[in-house]
């Protein structure tokens, strides 16, 4: 069985690290961005390597809302799941509700970033 591709686009190298392992163990593979700008262009020439992705909303370059956009301008059917630690920020901007596939918050550990992959 092929596994499940996803991108992970997120500043953070700590956050990019746990989401790899957590993907290996789980049988998922996918890919990650520290930098919005470099995945943006990987998402426009390969569009169709990756099911979904998980994009945090606040980044240096581009937020995640403004990636969300882009991708959903040239691909319609990707998945988009903006992620923040604070679900404030999505409850307080409309126009990420309306752009992206759906929100989480930021797994904590292993076990909610697990869920989380399986769930959306």
């Amino acid at each position: 069985m092929e596994k499940r591709k996803i991108l992970l686009i997120d500043d953070d190298p700590d956050v990019a690290k746990v989401f790899n392992e957590t993907l290996m163990v789980n049988g998922f593979k996918g890919d990650f961005y520290t930098d919005p700008l470099l995945a943006l262009s990987d998402i426009k020439k390969n569009f169709d390597k990756y099911e979904r992705i998980f994009c945090d909303m606040r980044m240096p370059g581009k937020s995640g809302i403004e990636i969300a956009k882009e991708i959903k301008t040239s691909i319609p059917s990707m998945r988009v799941i903006l992620m923040s630690s604070n679900e404030k920020d999505f409850i307080e901007n409309d126009e990420s509700k309306t752009i992206s596939d759906g929100f989480a918050i930021k797994p904590k550990n292993f076990d909610e970033f697990v869920k989380l992959i399986s769930n959306v």
